[in-house]
């Protein structure tokens, strides 16, 4: 470091010591302590020269300016007759003179001037004797070795400190404050010997003040010696870190030198002191250069611990302090962590080197067990910088989607550094408020968690400022920031009660945007704010006038909008009334009861008319009733004044009341099961519809009285249940009763109907569908057998019954289903009637991919939301059914797509799926007189199993959030649809969810068992042969998908975000167990399994199904389960059998359900899937690519029509994009992790990373070219995308590398840039070849594709350069061809017309020149092309 101007007076605490002065005499000079002649003389040699060393307790005095007094004083001494003799005299003097220590204090102080001196400067002080002395060059080193030596005798003698005029004075730092800023050295090499000898004898506090001071006592020459002689100290005594590291920073030190004093400084952050670190990573950080960053900041971020018990790092000392010690230990951890986070961020804002580095070390920590909590914090820090805001985003947008950031780290780092993160609560606001933005909903989570844990950690200004963004984000209009805003708000409720009572100003805002929201949304507002007027300890009077005015208008009005949002907003209420309540004997306060009796009687009054309303009612009190602890009141006037009236509108006796002839559609008994029972009862479904249709207007086709049907059941049978311990008996006649329904020949007549009558019948199917699917899951809870025998029978009516549906919904175009959900804005939902399927000979393709195969493939590829589009949509398709139609034969059914109707369905309960467990159960039948004349077998059967697991696969698609991010569904579904059919799942937690499916997870490995036995006795049959006789009927089919659909329930559950959280490793264990407990040699219990162990076995179970899968989809979704288990353990463990399956995948030729090689987009994307997978779990990932290129490609080149690879089946001529991109995209990554040379990189480390790229090199220039075969246009996007980031990559980490391997591996290097060279000339002709094509998409990559291909070629010459070899470089005009080398002439040729030109001869104007290389190897004479173009030697015009 340079040395600058800085003041040579003292300190203004020294100087205050000096404040008079005493008139010149000759008789101050005395020799004290009787001194002898020579000491007197030599005194008098600096009196003459105008300095008057004072022997009492003065200060001394200077008479002229000291330029000249140390001018002349150096002439004086200079002739001396004894010279040099008289130099040691006068420091013999100066010697005996300071023995005084007060004489030897003044000394050190600034001197006076004398009172009739004329000094030019006119100052009242000027340098002391000492720093006067300094400056004259022929004393200055001996006087300096005699300011040394006295260091370590003030240290023994107490004299460290001297009083001067009541001021305390440090010795030490006087004595070394005289050396700095001298104007010159004039022996430095012997005062760093002399700093190096006194540094062993001082205390530390003296050893402290002389390595501060050396950077201002040494000249930039000696700063390299004296940074060694630091630099052993600093591995010597961990005491001296600190000033050690200040005069580093200050001193100008060789970057080989500086690096190993880094490495050294970085090998003691394990033993360093707490106080220390914020010096030390500022040493580090301040101090690197921008080769070095990378590796400094990823060692910095290895050896810095920020958990639990990074405040404690001299722990053995800290279990010796006291409690009031351990407190006041935590504060100076605190700030010593505050002092090394701002230590960061200043160095990151200054230093842009510092910022990459933090965010490349962060990126490439890929493993889960390597994230820490400093990572969140650099992040959280990084933000706040302006320029990288963008790339922090997306780092941690990676980091969440790849499930290393979670919310157990989240929630560590909040915990225990809440203070220290505060200070940048703006930067964590403001990341928070764009993730909470994101489609992804494993993104838009963490962002839920770093809002609630800030809300937890900071003080109420930041509190109150959470709300606020929160509370900005519902009323922004996206529908996801509302669900998750009000979600956030609502666990904040849930667990801070009180402190949200506070801000209960802020929210009870949101009322006056209702129209905005959807029903499910309001729901979650009323209910919160239900919970801070009527549930919080404080006070919430005015939150509860407030919400009763605005519910009874809302219950007022003639909208049945409104009204249902007041309905929402009384059960919410209900709720509220028990809310955190231990005990609900309690009685209510009579107040509150009559006010909200008044509420229910009000919207039950409101809604008597509106059958949409009344069932919302009834949907929402049930909801209340068996998911909350209403009070016992409330609950008992609800079952006396809304249930009991069910039998009388709906229910009629059988015997009693026979069916009327006089019908226009055929009534008859359907779907009775106690046929022989006295007394039966029916439900009147047809009648009740064409009475209706009598009474109803012309355009309404609805029944009213019926859409409350299963919602008025729902609520029947919920307080049944609540009111009787979980038993129906009560009700189990309607289980077995009867359907008034059309007779089954109606169906067929069908088409003879009135439009209206079309209407009524399938009406009449929908509503048979609901009604049974409610007695389904109200029923299939109990443990008696013989109801456990009808409701299995139930579900086969649904399927029965949506059979029919599917070939009688053609029949009546526009036809839209009887409302089912009613807790959404429109009472009407649009469906998109699906595309019409020709059953029968000339069908047969079309029904493939759509049908329920297809469907439940879904499931193992995407989470497809369901599809409801609008009305303009259906009519447009409907009438290119009606086209169809008319093309095909009467005779001809016709089939719909039910998976467009699922919202016009009703939800089925979660107890539904306790039927899983259910095993054969043998009913017998009666006569009248008891007799048993027949027993049955019923069991559950593969239609009905099929069915159950595509609506639980539905449901936990729905709601349980995968730890590897997925995206939302970009499509603009509508409020009231998106969450249709998931309703009552909404209003559980994850975790309530996820807690349910693990009791139904043993039925579905028993499931999956007895299913994979079917499979692997049609393999016993078929002698080993995979595809053989009998997988391809019917039933072999529908247990295919159930064995997909189980595979994908368990990968949705164990792939579960919630998993990560330590709260629920006991669930994950539990899970994890079941499965392991599948593998007959070893039983372990739940809890005695450890989580690794659990995995290790479950892992092996899961092998056991690889050679037993029937079709593609369904080893995709075994490959995903495989995956989702070793997430929980060691990846690497597992990465060896998961490598073998997935190229077991790809070696198979699959078949689909018709016997035909698989192909289409869902084949395709399946594929895919097993690609990446495949890729991203080989050990050695370019060796696997040089593999498919050179094998499974080279293998499809050669087979007439390009019909599938030999050793890859699944490779073909459709697939072969999918292939192709997957290893481009791979190959760009793989190259990115070969990092460019070290210059402590050894020989051998420098040849492997040539062998890397050699590799990867010819890989590429094999994909290239074959773009010139397989010429599509996605292939041509490809190879344009990736291979620009393949050469960019090239000249980033491949080029420093051939920079210093060059001269000792010449004919590789040659052999490598050839090859790239051919890879560049092709991609040139793609570019020339896009202008012929005009594609503007593509053509629009060319301009950047070019630019890169031209850095290529300067890069070149550059490391020709710096090898001093530039004569080897070529270049020349490159002509323009297409994909097949062709020359393209864009213009024709044209004459010239300059007068002043020399030849008139016509020339070929190419629409472009561009540049081309070679290079020469002048010993064999070969060239290497380093451009783009072809090899054609004529190609070159010009050779420099």
């Amino acid at each position: 470091m340079a040395k600058g101007k800085r003041s040579r007076t003292l300190s203004e605490t020294e100087n205050s010591a000096i404040k008079r002065k005493r008139p010149s005499g000759d008789n101050h000079i005395v020799d004290h302590q009787g001194e002898g002649e020579t000491s007197t003389s030599a005194l008098e040699v600096l009196k003459q020269a105008g300095l008057h060393l004072d022997v009492n307790n003065q200060p001394n005095e200077l008479d002229v300016d000291p330029v000249i007094f140390q001018k002349t004083l150096s002439d004086n001494l200079r002739r001396h007759i004894s010279y040099p003799d008289v130099v040691d005299e006068v420091i013999s003097a100066l010697s005996n003179h300071i023995e005084d220590p007060k004489r030897f204090c003044w000394s050190l102080m600034p001197t006076v001037e004398l009172s009739d001196s004329e000094l030019v400067s006119k100052k009242e002080s000027h340098d002391s004797a000492v720093r006067l002395l300094l400056g004259v060059e022929c004393l200055q080193a001996k006087l300096i070795n005699l300011l040394l030596e006295k260091l370590p005798e003030i240290s023994t003698q107490d004299d460290e400190y001297s009083v001067v005029e009541g001021q305390t004075i440090n010795m030490a730092r006087l004595i070394i404050s005289q050396m700095r800023w001298l104007d010159r050295l004039v022996d430095s090499k012997q005062l760093i010997g002399k700093l190096d000898e006194i540094l062993s004898v001082t205390p530390l506090e003296v050893q402290r003040e002389i390595i501060t001071c050396v950077p201002e006592i040494l000249e930039d020459q000696d700063h390299p010696e004296i940074a060694k002689l630091l630099s052993e100290l600093l591995n010597q005594s961990g005491e001296l870190t600190v000033p050690i590291l200040d005069s580093l920073t200050n001193l100008n030190i060789p970057p080989d030198l500086l690096s190993d004093i880094r490495q050294s400084v970085t090998n003691t952050l394990d033993s360093v002191e707490l106080d220390d670190l914020p010096v030390i990573v500022k040493f580090l950080l301040q101090s690197v250069s921008k080769e070095d960053a990378p590796d400094v900041v990823q060692d910095l971020r290895m050896k810095l611990e920020f958990d639990p018990n990074f405040q404690d790092f001299s722990s053995q000392r800290s279990r010796r302090l006291s409690q009031t010690s351990r407190v006041d230990h935590s504060v100076k951890s605190r700030d010593s962590i505050t002092l090394t986070l701002d230590t960061i961020k200043s160095t990151s804002r200054f230093q842009k080197i510092v910022a990459d580095a933090w965010i490349k070390a962060i990126e490439n920590a890929n493993n889960r067990d390597n994230q820490k909590a400093l990572d969140i914090v650099v992040m959280f820090i990084l933000h706040g910088l302006p320029s990288k805001k963008k790339p922090v985003e997306s780092l941690l947008r990676n980091k969440i989607r790849a499930g290393l950031f979670t919310g157990d780290l989240l929630m560590s780092t909040f915990s225990h550094h809440s203070q220290v993160l505060q200070e940048y609560f703006p930067s964590i606001l403001a990341l928070s408020e764009v993730l909470l933005r994101s489609a992804e909903m494993t993104i838009s989570c963490f962002a839920s968690a770093i809002y609630q844990q800030a809300f937890k950690a900071f003080d109420s200004y930041c509190q109150q400022e959470i709300i606020g963004s929160l509370v900005t984000h519902i009323g922004s209009g996206s529908d996801l920031e509302i669900d998750s805003s009000l979600d956030i708000l609502s666990s904040l409720i849930h667990t801070n009660v009180d402190k949200m009572t506070t801000y209960a100003v802020f929210i009870k805002g949101v009322l006056d945007y209702l129209d905005n929201l959807s029903f499910g949304q309001i729901r979650k507002l009323y209910t919160m704010l239900s919970i801070l007027a009527f549930a919080s300890n404080q006070e919430g009077g005015l939150l509860q006038d407030d919400m009763h005015i605005i519910i009874r208008k809302q219950l007022s009005n003639n909208a049945t909008k409104y009204k249902q949002m007041g309905i929402i907003g009384t059960i919410a209420i209900v709720k509220a009334l028990n809310y955190g309540k231990e005990s609900s004997d309690e009685p209510l306060n009579s107040d509150v009861y009559k006010q909200v009796i008044n509420l229910l009687q009000l919207a039950q009054q409101c809604c008597s008319k509106m059958p949409e309303a009344t069932a919302l009612f009834m949907d929402e009190t049930a909801d209340v009733i068996k998911t909350s602890s209403i009070h016992p009141q409330v609950e008992n006037w609800i079952n006396e004044n809304v249930t009991a009236d069910f039998q009388d509108k709906f229910v009629i006796d059988v015997d009693a009341q026979p069916l009327p002839k006089d019908s226009p559609i055929s009534l008859s008994l359907q779907y009775a099961l106690d046929v022989d029972n006295e007394g039966a009862i029916g439900i009147s479904i047809l009648p009740l519809l064409l009475e209706h249709q009598q009474n109803a207007t012309k355009t309404d086709s609805k029944s009213c009285s019926l859409m409350s049907l299963a919602s008025h059941f729902r609520l029947l049978r919920t307080c049944e249940l609540k009111q009787n311990n979980g038993r129906l008996e009560g009700i189990d006649a309607l289980l077995g009763c009867s359907l008034i329904f059309c007779h089954d020949d109606v169906y067929s007549k069908l088409s003879s109907f009135s439009l209206s009558e079309k209407e009524t019948v399938l009406n009449s199917l929908f509503i048979a569908i609901n009604w049974f699917r409610e007695l389904v899951s109200g029923f299939a809870s109990q443990s008696d057998a013989e109801m456990k025998a009808k409701v299995i029978k139930r579900l086969q009516n649904i399927i029965d019954i949506q059979d029919i549906l599917k070939s009688t919904l053609s029949c009546v175009p526009n036809y839209v289903p009887p409302v089912s959900t009613f807790d959404s804005v429109d009472s009407t939902l649009k469906v998109l009637a699906a595309t019409v399927q020709p059953k029968g000979k000339g069908g047969k393709h079309k029904k493939k991919g759509e049908s329920s195969k297809a469907v439940a493939a879904d499931h193992a590829c995407a989470n497809d939301d369901t599809c409801i589009i609008t009305q303009q949509c259906n009519n447009e398709t409907i009438d290119k059914t009606q086209d169809l139609k008319k093309t095909q034969s009467k005779e001809e059914q016709q089939s719909v797509d039910l998976s467009t109707y699922q919202p016009y369905f009703r939800e089925l309960d979660l107890d539904v799926f306790t039927i899983l467990d259910t095993s054969s159960i043998i009913e017998t039948s009666h006569d009248t007189e008891e007799n048993t004349i027949g027993k049955e077998t019923i069991k559950i059967e593969p239609p009905q199993l099929k069915f159950l697991l595509d609506d639980l696969a539905r449901k936990l698609d729905h709601c349980l959030v995968p730890s590897i991010s997925k995206k939302r569904s970009f499509l603009k579904i509508g409020k009231s649809t998106k969450n249709a059919g998931f309703s009552q799942i909404d209003q559980l937690s994850s975790k309530t969810v996820a807690g349910r499916i693990l009791q139904f997870l043993p039925s579905l490995c028993q499931h999956l068992d007895e299913v994979t036995s079917f499979f692997q006795g049609l393999l016993d049959e078929n002698d080993g042969v995979v595809d053989g006789p009998g997988t391809e009927a019917g039933e072999a089919q529908i247990l295919s998908q159930c064995t997909q659909l189980i595979l994908h329930i368990i990968a949705t559950l164990l792939s579960w975000n919630g998993f990560l959280l330590v709260e629920n490793r006991d669930l994950l264990r539990k899970a994890l167990s079941v499965l392991s407990r599948r593998l007959q040699t070893k039983e372990i219990l739940a809890t005695q399994a450890s989580v690794c162990d659990a995995v290790s076995d479950s892992f092996k179970h899961l092998e056991g199904f690889t050679d037993l899968v029937p079709h593609l989809s369904t080893g995709v979704a075994l490959l995903k389960v495989m995956l989702s288990v070793a997430s929980h353990g060691d990846k690497e463990d597992f990465a060896k059998q998961i490598v073998e399956f997935t190229e077991a995948i790809l070696q198979r030729d699959w078949l689909d359900e018709d016997g035909q090689r698989g192909k289409g987009s869902k084949h395709n994307a399946l594929i895919h899937s097993v690609i990446k997978i495949y890729l991203a779990n080989s050990d050695d990932r370019m060796t696997i690519l040089e593999s498919l290129c050179t094998t499974g490609m080279a293998e499809l080149l050669k087979i007439d029509h390009y019909t599938h690879s030999a050793t890859y089946p699944t490779l073909t001529k459709n697939t072969y994009p999918i292939f192709y991109r997957s290893i481009l995209t791979e190959l760009v990554e793989v190259v990115k992790t070969i990092s460019p040379p070290k210059k402590t990189s050894t020989e051998q480390e420098r040849e492997d990373k040539l062998m890397q790229w050699g590799v990867a090199v010819r890989t590429f220039h094999i994909l290239v070219n074959l773009v010139k075969v397989f010429d599509a246009r996605v292939n041509i996007s490809s190879i344009l995308k990736c291979g620009r980031q393949f050469v960019d990559i090239f000249l980033r980490l491949g080029m420093p590398l051939l920079d210093t391997v060059f001269r000792h591996h010449k004919d590789e290097v040659q052999s490598l840039l050839k090859n790239l060279q051919l890879s560049t000339r092709a991609l040139q002709h793609i570019c020339g070849h896009l202008k012929i094509m005009k594609d503007v998409s593509l053509t629009n990559q060319v301009p950047i594709v070019k630019k890169c291909l031209e850095t290529f070629v300067y890069r070149v010459k550059a490391m020709l350069n710096i090898n001093k070899c530039l004569q080897a470089f070529w270049v020349g005009n490159l002509k323009n061809r297409n994909l097949q080398g062709e020359e393209i002439l864009s213009q024709t040729t044209v004459q010239s017309n300059d007068e002043d030109s020399d030849s008139d001869d016509a020339e070929t104007v190419l629409e472009e020149e561009n540049s081309d290389v070679e290079m020469e190897d002048t010993s064999d004479k070969s060239e290497i092309t380093s451009n783009h173009g072809n090899t054609d030697e004529d190609e070159y015009s010009e050779q420099f």
